[in-house]
């Protein structure tokens, strides 16, 4: 017994004397260790690789079913696929050179671009989007928010058929508030619905369309009221260009500060 107990004194003693203590008294990892596992922490999005490649490109030709797009995508190439194609709320996104049409519009009844609340469009290039179904605009904004469109690029926004319009509402589909800033912007309604703006039977908000643009030219249906502002038995708030305000029934109409 006395043995044993000098055998542990011993092991406490050395113990002390190598480490200075056993109960694990000191951390043993480096400042920089602790710091660079803490870095790592939360560092990895799983929703990444959903989102787009690692430089946010998204190539539209790979894509064959619904996809939403997130704040900072760039979406570029050719749409291969009658997909749903939508931003997520609060978004912004750049169409870089992007196509997005289907020649069969019957298995595919939904617009060519969809926003799910507020977005912005950055345009970069030559852009084409057209909608899906003559009751859906090539481009819809959500009633109740805003699409601010810019940049340097060029956008051609086709509504097919008959109710719709290129930029807005579709057929009792209340449309938001459209702000364009910048870019080349060519919009066309459908017979019931304005380029920018309602479509038939469509409520729509206010539209501005500022002096920072490089040209605007809007093309009504034959049946809709205005080329900017309300499409056939619909209205549409404020409408404001180049700091003036009043709908525009001219058709063919181009403004170009």
């Amino acid at each position: 017994m006395k043995k044993l107990v000098v055998w542990l004194m011993l092991a406490v003693m050395l113990c002390a004397v190598i480490s200075g203590g056993c109960g694990g008294g000191s951390d043993s990892s480096s400042p920089e260790q602790t710091e660079s596992l803490n870095d790592d922490t939360g560092s990895y999005d799983p929703n990444e690789e959903a989102r787009g490649n690692s430089d946010r490109v998204r190539y539209l030709s790979t894509l064959t079913e619904p996809y939403t797009a997130h704040d900072g995508e760039i979406l570029t190439g050719t749409l291969g696929s009658r997909v749903l194609l939508q931003v997520a709320d609060g978004a912004t996104i750049t169409l870089r050179n992007a196509t997005i049409y289907v020649q069969k519009l019957n298995n595919g009844q939904f617009v060519g671009l969809s926003f799910e609340g507020d977005a912005t469009l950055i345009l970069e290039g030559t852009n084409y989007v057209q909608s899906f179904h003559h009751d859906f605009p090539a481009i819809r904004v959500p009633a109740d928010h805003t699409l601010t469109i810019k940049g340097i690029g060029k956008l051609t926004a086709y509504a097919v058929s008959t109710n719709s319009a290129g930029i807005g509402g579709g057929y009792k589909l209340p449309c938001g508030n459209i702000v364009i800033e910048g870019g080349t912007i060519i919009a066309h309604g459908g017979s019931s619905g304005a380029g920018i703006g309602g479509g038939y039977y469509g409520k729509c908000g206010k539209i501005t369309i500022k002096d920072t643009v490089t040209k605007v030219t809007a093309t009504k249906g034959i049946y809709a009221q205005h080329s900017i502002g309300a499409g056939k038995e619909s209205t549409c708030g404020k409408v404001m260009i180049g700091g003036k305000y009043g709908a525009i029934s001219t058709s063919p109409y181009t403004y170009q500060p």
